[in-house]
């Protein structure tokens, strides 16, 4: 997940997209996740968690969602 996070970190910062940005997708809808700020913020509070058999499912739906970010999947532009 640190790697997908840092790659949408790094989209943010070349201006590829912006925490503004819409994003959508069933995983999105399914954590109430609605920006790409969203989705950074909801990575770092996933972070703060240990990872163990309770979060692995947290962890993994995080880093699925930010892989979608990352490959252009759930962006929405209008």
């Amino acid at each position: 997940m640190r790697f997908q996070l840092l790659a949408t970190l790094l989209d943010l910062a070349a201006r590829q997209i912006n925490a503004s940005t819409r994003i959508d997708s069933a995983l999105s809808r399914g954590l109430g996740v609605r920006t790409v700020g969203e989705a950074v913020r909801y990575a770092f509070a996933t972070l703060t968690e240990p990872l163990n058999s309770t979060t692995a499912g947290r962890y993994s739906d995080t880093t699925a969602l930010l892989d979608e970010i990352v490959n252009n999947r759930s962006e929405v532009y209008e």
